[in-house]
């Protein structure tokens, strides 16, 4: 695991291979870079590969602020601190969320956003409920500091993410939107995303928002996805 300092704050990641043409990675919410740890070797990709653990996760430093806007921010400084020129992000969950603000970089030609939102309201209900029940449950234990981060991790979710439909539609052409056929994401919301952004909306079936990701990634080792 490497890091450097960015934005104030260590931010950790792995590596494979070297050049300014890049293929990034960014994990969901409260995961971190071990999700993509067993296909980085295996990715037929020319130039650097990287998974970011993204701020609080992983081995990442925790720091306020602590929103999808600021880890954006991060990533982009990332970008820029390892002078890359070429760049597709791939994004999953919370970490397509990043993704969509840090589309609108030059040095990003291509953007894979799988189970990604903009709004709270795009979540299932059977999910969004619970989350909200124990995000208030917990309130009275917050001055411990385990608690304190799952609250923050429960906020992500219950917080629009603060990008607009104009911004979002500005990277018209570079994002392929992805979705499972059982997500936690409404499907409706899916299509909002991809129609936004000027592209179908592709739906693997017989997946659910956590074995998306790794459909997604069997897709990129063996080529069928292009990076």
């Amino acid at each position: 695991m490497l890091s450097k300092e960015i934005n104030g704050i260590s931010l950790a990641y792995l590596k494979k291979g070297e050049g300014k043409k890049a293929a990034i990675f960014l994990h969901g919410n409260g995961e971190s870079s071990a999700l993509f740890a067993p296909y980085l070797d295996k990715i037929p990709f020319e130039g650097s590969v990287y998974a970011i653990d993204t701020r609080g996760h992983g081995e990442s430093e925790y720091k306020e602020p602590f929103t999808i806007a600021r880890f954006a921010e991060d990533v982009k400084a990332f970008i820029e601190s390892e002078n890359l020129t070429d760049v597709t992000l791939a994004g999953y969950s919370d970490g397509a969320n990043i993704a969509f603000f840090c589309a609108e970089m030059p040095e990003v030609k291509r953007l894979y956003a799988v189970s990604g939102n903009l709004y709270e309201n795009a979540l299932k209900k059977k999910f969004l409920i619970p989350c909200r029940i124990i995000y208030a449950l917990l309130f009275p234990l917050s001055f411990l500091p385990a608690i304190k981060r799952r609250r923050a991790l429960l906020r992500l979710m219950l917080t629009d993410i603060g990008l607009d439909e104009q911004r979002l539609a500005a990277n018209c052409g570079k994002t392929t939107v992805i979705c499972a056929d059982n997500d936690l994401i409404k499907q409706s919301h899916s299509l909002f995303l991809a129609e936004k952004t000027g592209n179908e909306l592709i739906i693997f079936e017989n997946s659910t928002h956590f074995s998306v990701i790794h459909r997604f990634m069997e897709k990129v080792v063996n080529g069928e996805i292009k990076l």
